[in-house]
């Protein structure tokens, strides 16, 4: 696959996770966090009843959840339980401007 298809590969991606998300709600709270594999199964049942995780092609997790969720309390226990670096927290009322927050760390 050339470097091209790559990028077009992460764009898709990208684009149809947020799709999927913003077709549910309005606005999105949301975060990038580093998991260690053996805690990459605990990421989905922590969050499951309130967000959608999905792993980057980075390999890093976006977890996006309603922007009424208190993200800083949600990043911190994260954080707290598995023990990882959050790289981004962030909010986003539309498609595009989530798209651009979470692109750089594709």
């Amino acid at each position: 696959m050339g470097l091209l298809s790559k990028a077009e590969g992460k764009q898709d991606f990208l684009n149809d996770t947020l799709k999927k998300y913003f077709s549910m709600n309005s606005s999105v709270e949301g975060l990038i966090i580093d998991i260690a594999e053996e805690k990459k199964d605990n990421i989905s049942a922590m969050v499951s009843h309130f967000a959608l995780a999905e792993e980057l092609p980075s390999g890093q997790y976006l977890i996006l959840f309603p922007s009424y969720y208190d993200r800083d309390l949600i990043a911190h226990r994260l954080k707290n339980n598995l023990g990882n670096e959050i790289s981004l927290i962030f909010s986003a009322g539309n498609l595009a401007e989530a798209h651009q927050k979470i692109q750089p760390y594709l």
